[in-house]
């Protein structure tokens, strides 16, 4: 069974494409800031609206990133930037992960990542080499439980069923006070690729990018989980 660690976030992690994130986080920031200001607005008519634009904003940069030979020849090379790409996801009844998704959205298979950074589109086969980074965002002021839960869970299964190595949750104007309570009421805890090597001998991660304020630096986190008996 896996629980949470005492520690639940660890700050300061090292992680080359997370920090790319982090990164395109501060340009929105310094060079962005309608877009920020935007979400700072607490309008719940068009929260889904100021989200998906910090989500465009945030993948259009990435683009122009890929084309720095810095990055295009290294991180970015050969590999697909995209906001918002379908991943069809199949759960046999028998798996764990089945009822706890039929709870939190009943029989969703499609699923769809604000942001993922990969090799190819498609998810079918064994050969998960490319699947780098796959990210849900939410810039809402006001951050509920459920939605909280499903962004989670969907993190989880992108690392259990399509082998990510990097899977992120970027918050804006939610503080780390009270997303450390969401993650102590999360209880769908169900993979153990949390903790194991995947198919590429690497262990897989959940980071959290956190900008408590619109005029604050966003922070690093790291997911910290343990093995109970």
């Amino acid at each position: 069974m896996l629980t949470l660690s005492d520690r639940i976030l660890v700050k300061e992690v090292r992680n080359d494409y997370l920090c790319l994130c982090y990164n395109i986080m501060h340009i929105i920031k310094n060079e962005h800031e309608a877009v920020l200001c935007n979400c700072n607005l607490q309008d719940p008519n068009l929260e889904d609206i100021y989200e998906r634009n910090y989500i465009i904003t945030f993948a259009y940069l990435m683009g122009q990133k890929s084309k720095e030979r810095k990055y295009a020849n290294n991180l970015l090379s050969d590999k697909f930037v995209n906001g918002e790409v379908n991943k069809q996801i199949f759960l046999n009844p028998d798996d764990p992960a089945y009822e706890d998704r039929n709870r939190l959205k009943s029989g969703r298979e499609y699923f769809c990542p604000d942001f993922v950074i990969h090799t190819s589109h498609s998810n079918s086969g064994s050969n998960y080499e490319g699947q780098c980074l796959i990210m849900e965002a939410k810039t809402t002021s006001n951050l509920k439980q459920d939605d909280f839960n499903w962004d989670l869970f969907k993190l989880n299964l992108y690392v259990e069923k399509l082998d990510f190595d990097t899977a992120v949750y970027l918050i804006v104007n939610t503080t780390l006070s009270d997303v450390k309570k969401m993650i102590r009421n999360y209880t769908y805890w169900h993979s153990d690729k949390l903790e194991i090597p995947n198919q590429k001998n690497r262990v897989p991660h959940i980071y959290f990018l956190i900008q408590e304020k619109v005029d604050e630096m966003p922070k690093i986190y790291e997911l910290i989980i343990e093995r109970t008996l």
